[in-house]
């Protein structure tokens, strides 16, 4: 049979319950709007119709998923800020050998001192990658299901993939740097100097 609706502010609105003792089988609720064929809900009345929870637990469910990837991505956000945190801090001692070469070449402090505050900040910077290289292995994302987390922390995991690989370039070329500094090699150190900054960009 059919059941006219009266159509209002362009929408049009229908519910309907299935009652104990109706036939089972698969039925199909049909829209017409002036005779022309709009939509089809199909329905199962029996042991084969599917199970729904109501519209008040779908979204108590969907806030409670909602509300457990925000603490997902917040306890995330602090682990991976604590590892970029971990690379800076290697940058930070790089920066700091920089610093003497510029300063030995700049006859401001002797190769004595130099050699010495580089041994120095060289033992702390190789302590530093030791504990930043293992973090980054132990480090286990959780995982998301929501579409806006996945995106954010798939880029960011790949991102942090690759600070090893940067810091241990970083490193090195420093070093290389402050060699060439020691030795007055200025062609070679500027070559360095340069290759450093690439490395940083």
């Amino acid at each position: 049979g059919r059941l006219k609706k009266e159509i209002k502010n362009n929408q049009i609105s229908n519910s309907w319950c299935v009652a104990k003792g109706d036939p089972s089988g698969k039925y199909n609720f049909n829209v017409f709007i002036e005779e022309k064929f709009i939509k089809s809900f199909p329905f199962t009345v029996g042991e084969d119709a599917p199970t729904f929870s109501s519209q008040g637990e779908t979204n108590k469910n969907s806030e409670k998923n909602t509300e457990n990837e925000f603490q997902k991505y917040s306890e995330y956000s602090i682990l991976a800020g604590k590892l970029y945190s971990q690379f800076m801090e290697i940058l930070k001692n790089t920066s700091e050998i920089d610093k003497l070469s510029e300063s030995f070449l700049g006859e401001k402090i002797t190769s004595e001192y130099a050699i010495n505050q580089k041994n120095i900040l060289s033992a702390k910077t190789g302590l530093k990658m030791d504990s930043f290289n293992k973090n980054i292995i132990e480090f286990a994302p959780p995982s998301f299901s929501t579409g806006i987390f996945i995106g954010m922390t798939k880029q960011f995991n790949a991102y942090l993939r690759t600070l090893p690989k940067l810091a241990k370039k970083s490193v090195e070329l420093s070093y290389k740097m402050f060699e060439a500094a020691i030795t007055q090699n200025l062609d070679l150190y500027s070559e360095f100097d340069v290759r450093s900054r690439d490395t940083i960009v």
